[in-house]
């Protein structure tokens, strides 16, 4: 599944829209997109327009979007690593968190000039 939508990915964008934006598609069965779609089994006409084939398909793209942004987003991979910092015996340390926003901040501003 992954691989054809790497290999597609203009399809990709088109199931990204449907599946998190709640894009609409006509249905043209010569448009190359969703043709392609429907001959992976991916995608389906309903009612005139493109939907997701089945829930399964739906539930397994949802979530494999979702893993490739948490996977792919540097800030989650470094929130992930240093959340437990914040936090001591159950206290979020408030002290510690404005310093790191500044910290964060004045770099932001150094990138950007």
């Amino acid at each position: 599944m992954s691989k054809k939508l790497a290999d597609y990915p203009k399809l990709k964008e088109m199931i990204y829209g449907i599946l998190f934006q709640g894009r609409k598609y006509s249905y043209e069965a010569e448009n190359d997109k969703i043709r392609i779609g429907e001959m992976f089994g991916f995608l389906k006409e309903k009612d005139g327009t493109v939907c997701v084939s089945n829930r399964i398909f739906e539930m397994k793209l949802y979530n494999l979007y979702l893993s490739e942004e948490e996977t792919d987003t540097k800030m989650f991979t470094t929130a992930e690593m240093e959340k437990n910092q914040f936090v001591v015996g159950g206290r979020l340390q408030m002290d510690l968190v404005l310093k790191k926003f500044c910290e964060y901040f004045e770099e932001i501003l150094r990138s950007a000039h």
